[in-house]
């Protein structure tokens, strides 16, 4: 049986649950043990594979027998942490040790064991809270081992010790003080205190009261120094201060001043919270909190109307993190985080709230959208509902509502027309369809008038006034005001004395005392050349002037003495893009209720324009999951900011909710390669890519084809559903910080060129700032083998031995031409000898022949080396001597001699380009005003080929035909310029451009300033 009690005068402290099962991935819904590591992961021990989670994700680990790196088996136990962040995971009776670098489970506990100077199998293991380790050994005793100093300790268990017969096996540890306390699977509860290495006492009081062994045996000591004993549905509980043992739960509580919970109640676990209170986790009596400051019990069970109850009746497990986070592991039901809701936020779970509104009693009073009106008592809690049922209500749909100056309260109604509420009773004006009376029954905004009189916004008919005094009603519409549109969503009264209303149609101000109506219209925003909506959620005039326009695209800031319009939306770190309220708190900070969660703006006002600080909360800061309604924000007079939902009423405290800081260091979870998760040490495509995690080396190397990858970002914040964003900066590449998407904590990259990338990555604060701690992580994209450093070495010497191959082939081309050279030189001087040889006169070359006959029989005959080249060189001299005979004589005879050039009649002779030239010039100059003229029709009047045309018109101009053409209507186009009075446009078209822009464009680029301009100089 479910027991929920509370003291009376107390109001039950708020706690909701996020939860994980199956559906987020979680291997099994029964969780067995949980751990959050040094790293600021969280694992998660189930019947079925053991599981890490990181805030976003879960990675999963299973048992395979042909694989001795897995789990044993796929049970889990229990989990410790020992000095070196290695996991112990406990699986039935065996152990196996996970190494989070290599993301691999080690089966030999031998290296570790032989460490602490353990002789046996582990039968079982505890490391307590000073990463000491305990191992009680097969059929022997107890081994205590610190890993900082070294020292160890061994205590014998049973077989006579401290009155323990037999073989005696430890069932669980705890540790208090200095102190580590064990309970045997007989009851027995043993302190050692290891530093004196000695046991300090034995308590027998469990045992006794049980009187069987292998009882599964529990032990939990709290702050205080109470033992908490419990197993086989029985729960002993030691309480130092009576120094008296109590065999259940119940009696300890009654003794203690506690009343109210079952007498058989089933306790799996127990565990202290941060405030000192003992949570109790039961079987099918959910969970149990003792505040044993004022003496109370609260109960929190499951609710499968509230997704934010505890997902299951029977909690197992119960585990408190280092910063306080309290974990629940339920036996169907997966696990549970426990959200606190203590000053900062409370809740009122009252179903759909449409619209708030305090009376001047300091009461709330909440339109329903299904239930009527809610009276709610902030001190007490109490409600009250008033219904068409109950108390004539009009309409059980309430959209609106107003408390009036006088006290009254007035409620606008989807159908039902307006009500008002004085004197403990309601009456009602509906449509009537004649004139004085309302105009329609959907009563969407209700505002009061500094005159005292009613302003209210219909869905269909404008706005209407009732005068307090004569009851009239005026009508204010698109007809007979010009009224932005006769939709009205919202309406408010600023400070100034206007009436802001925010239709389907952007909004509109209107003057009470004047009844003037203004319509005004929000612009997009200059930077980010967004359409606005035209329909507005609600409409907003804030202290400062500023004008908030809320719709379901964000909201858009209009700052009325700049013109300035600012969108504020889920890219500049808003928590959603659909704006559903808006309320300006009392230290004039903004409050913005999307779907989903609040945004918190501070305004800042820098160098005359306004910056945007934004914060974010949602139901893990203590709010109700949402979605929230529209217009359902209001002010109360303490500074409460009531927010209205489909789940009840969040009572947000603005003082301590902003002041709220989120902590928090990046991680690095995973990488994920085309789509692919990459495991620590599998090989792919040739190369191992991550040799150790991620998170551990902080260092990747990637091949260059190998570019697209994305880096899966956490945090050790240790949250159920992490909404953290993470802003990053990839140094080597860019300076410029970038933001992840909303929702998305991967970071992506694609295309990345090689090089050593340094990625810097900061958590984004929910006020939308840089968090302080940064984590890094080396990237390294290797280049192709062909841009490698040993490629470069190999191109080089390649380049090496074809510039000296070039060499060597160069000079064996310079030897050839000079031995060419030589040769010329030696025909050469034969010809001139020739040459020489036919200019003498007989008895000239009869010397000669006998001189060359002589020298031809020397050297013929001639057998010395020697006499032989002085005897050649002799013979060239005589030719080059008979050369010069020879030049001197042709230089004379050419001197004796007259010519005579003759003289012909001089011709016109027109070349062939000459022709085409000035062909193409007459074409173009016929019809320089016609714009159409192209190269086909040029081609076409001088009757050549498009083709021909181009190639020999190039080639005579260095123009093509298109060029040409423009060359020669800018030149006339200067000539008009400066002799006639045509305006610049009107010689554009007259030599044929048909758009003035273009002709200043090409005149500018040939003479180098604008038309006009030249016109001018000249």
């Amino acid at each position: 049986m479910m027991v929920a009690m509370t003291l009376s005068g107390h109001a039950k402290p708020d706690m909701k649950f996020r939860r994980l099962d199956t559906r987020n991935g979680l291997s099994n819904s029964q969780v067995n043990c949980i751990l959050k590591d040094s790293k600021g992961f969280v694992w998660i021990g189930t019947k079925y594979g053991l599981n890490r989670y990181d805030g976003y994700r879960f990675r999963v680990f299973h048992s395979n027998i042909k694989d001795t790196t897995a789990l044993i088996y796929d049970y889990v136990d229990n989990l410790y942490e020992d000095i070196d962040g290695n996991i112990w995971v406990q699986q039935e009776t065996q152990y196996c040790i996970y190494n989070p670098s290599t993301e691999c489970f080690s089966h030999d506990l031998s290296p570790w064991l032989k460490k602490a100077g353990v002789n046996g199998n582990p039968e079982k293991v505890f490391i307590d809270r000073n990463k000491n380790l305990w191992v009680k050994v097969w059929g022997g005793g107890l081994y205590y081992y610190n890993p900082r100093s070294g020292s160890k300790a061994n205590f014998p268990i049973g077989k006579g010790h401290y009155g323990m017969e037999g073989d005696v096996g430890v069932q669980s540890f705890a540790t208090y003080g200095k102190s580590t306390v064990a309970v045997t699977n007989r009851g027995h509860l043993i302190c050692f205190d290891a530093e004196k290495k000695r046991v300090s006492w034995v308590s027998d009081h469990v045992a006794k009261a049980t009187k069987a062994a292998n009882k599964d045996y529990r032990i939990y000591i709290d702050s205080k120094g109470n033992y908490w004993t419990f197993g086989a549905g029985r729960c002993f509980i030691y309480v130092q201060k009576l120094r008296r043992w109590f065999d259940s739960l119940p009696s300890m509580l009654r003794s203690l001043g506690f009343s109210g919970i079952d007498d058989n109640v089933i306790v799996w676990d127990v565990l202290e919270d941060a405030d000192g209170n003992m949570m109790v986790a039961t079987d099918h009596n959910g969970l149990y909190v003792m505040d044993n400051e004022k003496r109370e019990i609260y109960n929190y069970s499951h609710d499968k109307s509230n997704e934010s109850s505890l997902s299951d009746f029977t909690l197992v497990r119960l585990y408190r993190t280092d910063d306080g986070q309290i974990w629940i592991g339920t036996y169907t039901g997966g696990v549970n985080q426990m959200v606190v809701n203590s000053q900062n936020v409370r809740n009122a779970m009252l179903g759909s709230v449409n619209t708030t509104m305090e009376d001047h009693n300091g009461n709330y009073w909440l339109g329903t959208n299904e239930n009527g009106i809610i009276r709610y008592e902030a001190a007490t809690g109490k409600t009250q509902t008033f219904t068409a049922a109950s108390h004539g209500l009009s309409s059980n749909v309430i959209v609106s509502s107003l408390c009036a100056s006088d006290g009254s309260l007035w409620f606008g109604t989807y159908g039902g027309g307006l009500m008002r509420y004085a004197d403990g009773r309601f009456t009602c004006m509906r449509k009537t369809g004649r004139e004085g009376g309302i105009a329609d029954d959907n009563v969407w905004a209700v505002v009061e008038s500094p005159d005292k009189n009613i302003w209210i916004g219909t869905l269909g008919a404008g706005v209407q006034c009732i005068d307090r005094a004569t009851g009239e009603v005026t009508t204010y519409n698109q007809d007979n005001s010009h009224l932005s549109s006769n939709y009205v969503s919202s309406m408010q009264m600023t400070d100034e004395g206007w009436i802001v209303v925010g239709t389907s149609n952007n909004y509109s101000l209107i003057d009470p005392k004047t009844r003037k109506v203004v319509n005004m219209k929000i612009d997009q925003d200059s930077s980010r050349m967004t359409a606005v909506t035209a329909s507005a959620t609600q409409v907003m005039m804030d202290s400062r002037g500023l004008v908030w326009y809320c719709s379901p695209a964000g909201v858009h800031v209009f700052d009325n003495s700049t013109g300035r319009v600012t969108l504020l939306d889920q890219e500049v770190g808003l928590y959603g893009n659909a704006v559903c309220s808006v309320v300006e708190d009392a230290k004039h900070n903004i409050w913005l209720a999307t779907e989903y969660g609040i945004s918190y703006v501070v305004l800042r006002n820098e160098k005359g324009q306004w910056k945007y600080d934004i914060r974010n909360f949602n139901n893990r800061d203590g709010l109700l999951p949402g979605p929230y309604n529209q217009r359902s924000m209001r002010l109360t007079h303490d500074g409460m900011v009531l927010v209205g939902g489909s789940n009840g009423l969040d009572i947000i405290n603005p003082d301590h909710m902003s002041r709220l800081t989120l902590n928090g260091r990046p991680m690095f979870s995973g990488l994920v390669l085309f789509g692919r998760q990459i495991e620590v040490g599998k090989e792919y495509d040739g190369h191992v890519i991550l040799p150790e995690a991620i998170n551990e080396s902080r260092k990747i190397c990637l091949n260059h084809n190998e570019n697209q990858f994305s880096i899966q970002m956490a945090s050790d914040q240790g949250l159920i559903n992490n909404s953290s964003r993470y802003v990053y900066c990839l140094e080597g590449f860019s300076d410029i910080w970038m933001k992840t998407e909303a929702g998305n904590p991967n970071i992506a990259f694609t295309g990345l060129a090689p090089g050593k990338y340094t990625l810097v990555v900061k958590l984004l604060d929910d006020r939308n700032q840089m968090g302080s701690h940064e984590s890094r992580l080396e990237i390294v994209i290797h280049p192709p083998f062909w841009s490698t450093w040993w490629a470069y070495v190999i191109y080089l010497a390649i380049a090496s031995a074809a510039i000296r191959y070039w060499h060597l082939r160069s000079i064996r081309k310079l030897r050839l031409e000079k031995i060419k050279m030589e040769k010329e030189a030696e025909k050469r001087k034969r010809r001139e000898v020739v040459d020489a040889y036919k200019n003498m006169t007989d008895e000239m070359r009869s010397s000669f022949d006998k001189i060359s006959s002589q020298f031809d029989s020397m050297m013929s005959v001639e057998t010395n080396e020697h006499r032989y080249e002085q005897q050649e060189k002799l013979f060239n001299s005589v030719e080059e001597l008979m050369a010069q005979i020879n030049d001197a004589l042709s230089a004379k005879t050419e001197g004796k001699r007259e010519f005579i050039e003759p003289k012909i009649a001089e011709m016109q002779i027109v070349s062939l380009d000459q022709r085409l030239v000035d062909a193409a010039t007459q074409y173009v100059e016929k019809n320089l005003s016609n714009g159409d003229i192209t190269v086909e029709t040029m081609s076409e009047a001088l009757n050549m080929s498009r083709v021909h045309l181009y190639k020999r018109l190039t080639a005579i101009t260095g123009m093509s035909p298109s060029e040409f053409i423009r060359d020669l209507r800018l030149r006339h186009a200067e000539q008009l310029l400066l002799k006639s009075q045509l305006s610049v446009s009107e010689i554009s078209y007259k030599v044929g451009f048909n758009n003035p822009r273009y002709f200043s464009k090409y005149f500018k680029d040939k003479y180098g300033v604008i038309p006009s301009q030249y016109k001018k100089t000249e």
